[in-house]
């Protein structure tokens, strides 16, 4: 499933969710990962502290990627950089 994440604050329910439907609690994961179990529960509550490295190795847990989409109303590209 394809989820769209405009805001920050929509991240850590879109993980918890991920999470549940993966059946795993959080020490479950925890230790899939090779993390604490408060750094998954940062990461769900949308701590602001959370790490790309982090996110991305949770994702990964999941078998989920990180992908970027251009707005529609956003007229610049990757080669405007």
């Amino acid at each position: 499933m394809d989820y769209t994440i405009s805001l920050i604050q929509q991240l850590g329910p879109v993980l918890k969710g991920i999470r549940r439907k993966s059946g795993m609690t959080q020490k479950q994961v925890a230790e899939k990962v090779g993390m604490l179990p408060k750094t998954i529960s940062a990461l769900e509550a949308g701590s602001p502290r959370s790490t790309l490295d982090s996110l991305m190795t949770l994702l990964g847990a999941y078998n989920y990627t990180l992908g970027l989409v251009q707005k529609a109303d956003d007229s610049s590209s990757a080669s405007d950089w």
